[in-house]
């Protein structure tokens, strides 16, 4: 079942409907009536209904709710798209059949949208209400069949009197009321306005009759017809199931019978699409088609209505008007299998369409509803289809409708929240929600124009239906009866002559829905006054017995829109470019329907927003002039248009094009008018450049390739134009190198080696340009051009060497280096860092002390063991003084030391060397064993290590390290704690060399035992000991093993007959101990004695109470044989004496109370006191 909250109307459309009047026929207005219609709550259960309304607009307004009979009276506010929400009073509400004064009458400064909500836990039912100015003067009620899950549960509709004056109403219930009134007997009420006639069918336990078909009409007692609201509902209702399943109540307000339409389509729900329809004939001579089949006459229930169930789209046709209303069954009823409840929505005629409806699908708190739908129906057209939007976006997912192509439909999902759509055509919407056994649904917009009579305002140019002009625009009236009328009188109110004619002839007449139309026009033309709002009454003589002979009286409000003001805006005024024109014209809520273009150069076009090209640069004036829907003109609006030149634009280009190197660009664009304001550069490499002068500049391009260049001009008033492109080719650049040579003077010559590269793999192409740069050479003798020449310098000396390198492309390159020849004599010195010994586990170092007269030292060779092995060296091409050299020499144990002959090869050139040696001492380092360690548990007692040795008989000291050893070696089992640890023995040799090693220890850990707490236990019984253990597959052992059951498992059973105590020892699979106590103290059954002599004489003075004193805890309680306590005590360290508060008792017997707890029983009985 569906309901809404105190806060939020689950559906808000913004325009819904209208009415017999022809307005803007939507459900905004400033008037409204409504009553508080009937609910099952007012009957039957609790807690009671309530009812709210919910106010809402597109503007702010403030206005009144007032309930005269009850003295309510509300102000409101309402703030743009936002809801005001009111309760009213219980006391407004219809109770029982019969008449009411409790109209709700709403009032507002600005049109408004009211819907009105009548609801308790999850019975609820709302609808949207029609203004006061739409309001018409016969309906029919349109129910359903009443059945209910609740007693008292009514269907019913009632009347609303909304003019001033006796409004008189001719009531036709089609089954029989709760008041008593006759199936389709009519009866007349007479109301004022504001007053409620109430209709509740009967019913029998939770079935009723159902009142659809019942007719409601407003007669003419001699004022005219006047205007009613009709609501009907149901109390509570359920649909679709052969029981009764749920049920909700119904509540909606009825549209006049005038609206009605030929032809609906019918789109089910989504997600439950088996629905209920009923079509409605107000003539019962009206022939109905459903998909193309005539429906037999006999086929309708009282000759009124039709019903079907169907789970697809249907078109529903009549040759004269109908309406159809489409059910949501009970959750779970009709095949349906998903959420929803019942629900009754009032469909739209495809002759009452919408262009632009704002909904509020909302979430009201505390209910279950969780999916939002829409179901559209258009006109099968692409543009129709290309222009519907839901919030702006366009929604294209529409199909065909199968009975009538010329039809599309689409089934939408949405979300909670308020949705704006919007069509160039007009379109049949419904909205509503589904939940868990909830439901809610509204007819999401329509038009409720009176078909069969209206008024008209004509003019040249309008296109309206409705009544409105705008401020000096000449105009006509007319007016459409569906009768002939005996006299027709305009009442203007002062805004123009009123007119009264007599026996007025038609000027043409018409048939529409098979009814007979006539068209009456006032012979003068009216121009448009101020802006504004002017009420307009026509009373017209009816002659026809259709119920209103006599006066009837026709209001209408004349809509006065200010003139319309054109303007319009342009861009684009470069020759060459489209002229964008767009249309700006002024016209308020008026919109343009036609727009008068010309071009200043003889060119027109009527487009909205038109698009023109110029094709000379020159000033053009433009000018616009547009008509409104209402056929209102604009004066003429003039501006000029310049079309600006184009810029010439041209630019050259200078290479080198070569990777890496500047190219240069020069502008040379003109233009003839204006000047050149911005030069936009395409590099074809990604890169844009954007200049505001015309200076020559260079560009580089990193990698090779093809590259198109391209200039944008822009002139100062934004015309720009670009120039021929030109391709170029970015050639490899190549990279020039060279290695230096390494030479002394006496060296025959210096051979320079090329190593220039180029990244297209040319350089076999290459041409070289060599400058050796020694001054005391012939210039022939100073250059070469070979790729890799010879020199000979006469000097030693620092020279420029250069190389210039050209492609086959003309990309160039050059290097230059600085090359030195170096003297004739270098000195081979070098010193070893440790002096002329090493330990053999030690790196062997020098450092190098070589020189030369001049220049570098350009490589050393060293050999290591030059005596032995000359194969074992190290050759550095970079050297440097102070460089240091180092060499691994094999261990040495034995003998004690070694001798190596170290010899360094000095060179300046290649011609050029010095040698110098040295003997370097290798000595012994200790020769270590270490062997293994047994382990030990983790509770041994400290011990020497004993297992590492030196094996070569050097002499010296070794020291021990390592968590819990001593530096002699003593090892403590409890500081290392479980686990591997390692043991490092470190020795240093009488001559200073220093060798270690390490060792493994493992210390098992020992086991963690708990014997368990002390115990006490009762003589004869046993006890299992609580004995826990941890370790390493434990095995177990008790002592003693006397009274055991097992003394070697972890928890045997104890029964000793007297105090003692055991010991657990627990031992791992490595052999390692723990162990734990446990004491068992026995407690011995009790000896009571039955007599004590308390006489002083020694013997049996006191009730001494065998073991009682090793039962901690213990109480004794005696009492005299009056009940009175005498003794007490807690433990029993001293046993009773035979007193009370310190004197004798009296010779007896007494009645005694032990408890020794520890397990053991109560006791109680008699002890006597004897003397």
């Amino acid at each position: 079942m569906h309901t809404l909250p105190r806060t939020a109307l689950v559906l808000i459309a913004l325009c819904l409907t209208s009415t017999l009047i022809a307005q803007d026929f939507s459900n905004k207005g400033k008037d409204f009536w409504i009553g508080y219609g009937n609910h099952v709550r007012m009957f039957t259960g609790t807690p009671a209904e309530k009812m709210q309304l919910y106010i809402t607009s597109d503007v702010a307004t403030t206005g009144q709710v007032t309930i005269a009979s009850i003295g309510f009276s509300q102000s409101f506010t309402v703030s743009p798209n936002q809801i005001t929400t009111i309760d009213i009073p219980r006391t407004a509400a219809l109770l029982d059949d019969g008449l009411y004064n409790h109209g709700i009458h709403v009032t507002a400064d600005k049109p408004v949208v009211v819907y009105s909500f009548i609801y308790v836990s999850a019975i609820s039912g709302a609808t949207v209400c029609l203004p006061t100015s739409t309001l018409g003067r016969d309906y029919y009620s349109v129910n359903y069949t009443q059945r209910s899950n609740d007693p008292d549960s009514y269907s019913y509709f009632f009347v609303i009197a909304a003019d001033t004056g006796t409004t008189t109403v001719e009531i036709t219930p089609a089954a029989n009321t709760k008041g008593g009134k006759a199936a389709n007997a009519p009866f007349l009420v007479t109301l004022q306005q504001g007053q409620i006639y109430n209709v509740l069918g009967t019913i029998s336990g939770t079935s009723g009759v159902d009142l659809t078909g019942s007719r409601i009409r407003s007669l003419n007692n001699g004022s005219g017809c006047k205007r009613i609201a009709v609501f009907c509902g149901s109390g509570k209702v359920t649909i679709g199931c052969p029981g009764t399943g749920t049920a909700d109540n119904l509540y909606q307000e009825m549209y006049p019978t005038a609206t009605w339409g030929k032809k609906y389509i019918t789109v089910p729900s989504l997600t439950n699409s088996n629905n209920i329809y009923r079509i409605i004939k107000s003539d019962p001579a009206a022939n109905v088609t459903l998909n193309g089949t005539a429906i037999p006459a006999t086929a309708f229930v009282n000759n009124f209505y039709y019903e079907f169930l169907s789970s697809t789209t249907n078109v529903i046709e009549s040759d004269k008007p109908i309406l159809v209303a489409q059910y949501f069954t009970t959750q779970g009823c009709d095949g349906n299998t998903s959420n929803g409840d019942p629900e009754m929505i009032y469909l739209n005629p495809v002759e009452q369409t919408i262009a632009a409806v704002t909904l509020n699908s909302m979430q009201p708190a505390g209910i279950n509803i969780n999916t939002h739908f829409l179901n559209v129906v258009l006109k099968n057209d692409a543009a129709a289809i290309s222009s519907f939007k839901i919030d702006g976006i366009s929604y294209n997912s529409f199909n065909p409708v199968p009975q009538d192509n010329n039809y599309t439909y689409a089934q939408i999902r949405t979300t909670a929240g308020t949705h704006n759509i919007t069509c160039d055509t007009g379109f049949n919407i419904i909205a509503y929600g589904l939940g868990n056994v909830e439901s809610y649904g509204f007819s999401g917009g329509m038009n409720l124009k009176d078909l069969y009579q209206f008024i008209s305002i004509k003019n040249q140019y309008s296109i309206v239906d409705y009544p409105a002009t705008c401020t000096d625009a000449p105009f006509n009236f007319s007016m459409t009866f569906p009768y002939m009328p005996t006299k027709v009188q305009w009442q203007f109110g002062g805004l123009y002559t009123d007119e009264l004619i007599n026996a007025p002839v038609p000027d043409s007449s018409f048939t529409k829905n098979g009814k007979q139309l006539y068209l009456y026009r006032l012979p003068n033309t009216y121009m448009g006054p101020t802006p504004g709002v002017y009420p307009i009454k026509i009373i017209a003589n009816n002659p026809t017995a259709d119920g209103c002979t006599g006066e009837q009286e026709i209001d209408f409000d004349l809509r006065v829109y200010p003139k319309p003001t054109a303007g319009f805006a342009f861009a684009g005024t470069c020759l060459g470019d489209t002229t964008f024109f767009t249309d700006q014209s002024v016209t308020g809520d008026n919109p343009v329907i036609k727009w008068s273009w010309t071009f200043g150069n003889g060119d027109v076009s009527n487009a909205k927003d038109p698009f023109y090209l110029y094709n000379t640069a020159a000033s053009y004036t433009v000018s616009l002039s547009a008509i409104t829907q209402v056929g209102c003109l604009t004066d003429t609006v003039q501006r000029v248009v310049t079309i600006n030149p184009l810029p010439v634009t041209a630019f050259q280009t200078t290479g080198p094009y070569c990777a890496g190197q500047n190219i240069l660009l020069q502008d040379a664009s003109t233009i003839s008018n204006g000047s050149i304001a911005t030069w936009t550069w395409s590099m074809g490499d990604g890169q844009t450049l954007t200049k505001t002068s015309s200076a020559t500049f260079n560009y580089v391009y990193p990698a090779t390739g093809s590259y198109t260049i391209n200039l944008t001009a822009e002139s100062d008033k934004g015309c720009s134009n670009k120039a021929t492109p030109r391709t170029i080719a970015i050639t490899a650049q190549p990279k020039a190198g060279f290695v230096l040579p390494e030479n002394c003077l006496s060296d025959p010559y210096s051979t320079f080696t090329d190593t220039s590269t180029i990244a297209d793999g040319t350089q076999a192409s290459f041409q070289y340009k060599w400058n050796f740069g020694d001054p005391n050479a012939a210039a022939a003798n100073n250059r070469a051009t070979v790729k890799n020449p010879q020199h000979k310098y006469t000097a030693t000396g620092n020279y420029n060497v250069s190389l210039l390198v050209t492609s086959n492309n003309g990309c160039a390159d050059s290097v230059k280096q600085v090359f030195t020849i170096n003297g004739t004599t270098p000195q081979s010195v070098f010193t070893f860092d440790d002096g002329n010994s090493v330990c053999s586990n030690k790196m062997g170092t020098f450092t190098n002390n070589s020189t030369v007269d001049f220049g570098n030292i350009i490589r050393l060779e060293i050999y290591w063991d030059y005596g032995n092995d000359p194969t074992n060296k190290t050759i550095d091409d970079d050297p440097a003084a102070g460089k240091k050299y180092s060499a691994q020499y094999p261990v040495l144990y034995s003998p004690d030391k070694k001798d190596y002959l170290v010899q360094v090869v000095a060179y300046s050139g290649q011609t050029c060397l010095s040698t110098s040696a040295k003997t370097f001492t290798v000595k012994a380092i200790p020769e270590l064993q270490f062997n293994p360690i047994d382990p030990v548990c983790a509770d041994v007692a400290p011990f020497q290590i004993t297992q590492a040795s030196v094996l070569n008989g050097l002499s010296g000291n070794g020291i021990y390290s390592g968590k819990g050893v001593s530096q002699s070696g003593i090892f403590s089992a409890a500081i290392a704690t479980a686990g591997i640890d390692s043991i490092q023995y470190v020795f240093t040799a009488a001559n200073n060399c220093v060798n270690s090693i390490k060792q493994a220890v493992l210390v098992y850990p020992l086991p963690i035992v708990n014997a368990g707490a002390d115990s006490y236990l009762l003589e004869g019984n046993f006890l299992t000991l609580p004995a826990t253990a941890s370790g390493n597959t434990l095995s177990y052992v008790w002592t003693p093993a006397t009274a055991l059951s097992n003394s070697t498992i972890l928890q045997p059973q104890a029964s000793p007959t007297d105090d003692i105590t055991y010991k657990l020892t627990a031992t791992s699979v490595e052999g390692c101990k723990a162990s734990d106590d446990i004491a068992i103290k026995v407690l011995k059954a009790l000896h009571i004695p039955n007599a004590f002599s308390p006489n002083g004489d020694g013997i049996h003075d006191r009730w001494e109470i065998k073991y009682l004193n090793t039962y901690p805890g213990a109480t004794v309680e005696v009492f005299n044989r009056y009940g009175q306590l005498v003794y007490r005590s807690a433990g029993y360290s001293q046993s009773w004496d035979g007193t009370f508060n310190g004197n004798p008792l009296p010779v007896g017997t007494y009645y005694y109370i032990i408890n020794p707890r520890n397990g053991r029983s109560q006791l109680s009985g008699y002890v006597d006191i004897i003397r």
